[in-house]
């Protein structure tokens, strides 16, 4: 019989804890599987998209990144990536336009990153240490949201770059690893696994994989889904994205 999977997130802020014994939940029944960089064994660090990586990106002018988290961290691009001058130009504009014109989808968009960001974009690309500057996981960084620069185009809806740039880039990347394929094996010879991470999804107490509320989650732009999310649903061979 095939093993069961679900996750449960450490205890307090990563940023106050990561150098600490971090604490967790358990589970009678299930093997404490760490998917985060820092607490992970040796053999499952290539979970985390610290680790993971190069990741080949399919984008002309970067066709490449040193790791997944700064692939997702520098194809976003957030108000402050624009310029000054270009965001005021643009915001006078706006004023002078009816205002059902400026939808992201619509005939004007939001103005091109600034030079910097290129510039620094091209530096986390082939940085092996994470910017945390660009993990943006809290409400106010997502409402600053703007798009995803990708092939030389803007790519609209953040629900929409959560699923490609995070889930599907992730996937491609996860099942080439060792890790992964360790993983899977475990859980096919019937062990159950607990997936453990700063972001991971909370099931209830009593296990039930409701991949309904997961979908829910995944298409709510002020929550997180993490990679421990998208392993699992990976492990259990439904990728909701």
């Amino acid at each position: 019989m095939r093993g069961l999977v679900r996750t449960t997130g450490l205890v307090g802020n990563w940023e106050d804890l990561y150098d600490k014994a971090p604490l967790f939940g358990s589970y009678p029944g299930f093997t404490n599987v760490h998917v985060c960089y820092k607490h992970a064994l040796r053999e499952h660090k290539d979970l985390s998209p610290f680790k993971l990586g190069p990741i080949l990106t399919g984008d002309s002018d970067y066709p490449e990144c040193v790791n997944m988290e700064n692939f997702w961290g520098w194809v976003k691009v957030f108000k402050s990536d624009i310029s000054k001058k270009d965001w005021a130009r643009y915001s006078n504009f706006k004023q002078d336009k009816p205002s059902d014109i400026f939808s992201i989808t619509g005939d004007v968009d939001y103005p091109d990153p600034s030079k910097r960001y290129f510039r620094e974009r091209r530096k986390g690309f082939k940085s092996t240490e994470v910017n945390k500057t660009r993990l943006h996981k809290s409400k106010k960084d997502i409402d600053n949201f703007l798009y995803c620069w990708y092939g030389g185009k803007k790519v609209y809806d953040f629900i929409k770059c959560r699923k490609f740039f995070y889930c599907f880039f992730y996937t491609q990347n996860i099942q080439k690893t060792d890790a992964y394929k360790s993983l899977k094996k475990r859980l096919d010879s019937g062990e159950n696994l607990c997936l453990i991470g700063w972001d991971a999804f909370e099931w209830a107490e009593e296990y039930d994989p409701n991949l309904d509320l997961m979908k829910q989650v995944l298409n709510d732009k002020d929550k997180i889904f993490g990679h421990e999310s998208v392993l699992a649903c990976l492990l259990m061979d439904n990728p909701i994205w």
